[in-house]
């Protein structure tokens, strides 16, 4: 009896737990012209900025995500998606890194605007955290 009690109990605190959990901390968030690293980020030097001549990357860094936790980087321009990259934390408590974008200039070039990188973390159904970075133009 006395462990249903406890496993009814159990069943009943898991939503808190979860609602508990930290949240995620985005340790960097932008836009870059190559394919970066967390080395990279980590020195703190200023990357170069995408221009039209360039690939244009988005990437993030992100600590404190939980397991299951799904987080999407994305390459916005003007509001609207043009390449994204999704992952599934398998593990809690590890950084994780995405990078969404192009190395090289696209056919037909990048289009007029403002880029932003944007960061959707979604845990249990619900959006946790959703970010994007300052604009930038491709010049």
């Amino acid at each position: 009896m006395l462990t249903r009690v406890l496993f009814a109990i159990g069943l009943l605190l898991a939503p808190v737990a979860s609602a508990w959990a930290a949240d995620p901390e985005v340790v960097a968030l932008g836009l870059t012209d190559h394919a970066t690293s967390v080395a990279e980020i980590g020195k703190g030097d200023a990357l170069p900025a995408p221009t039209r001549e360039t690939g244009g990357v988005a990437y993030l860094v992100l600590d404190g995500a939980e397991p299951g936790d799904r987080v999407t980087v994305r390459l916005m321009n003007e509001g609207k998606s043009l390449m994204h990259n999704v992952a599934t934390v398998e593990k809690g408590g590890e950084e994780v890194f995405l990078q969404a974008g192009k190395t090289g200039v696209p056919a037909g070039g990048w289009p007029e605007g403002s880029y932003t990188a944007k960061v959707e973390i979604v845990r249990g159904g619900d959006v946790v955290l959703e970010k994007s970075s300052e604009p930038v133009t491709f010049d």
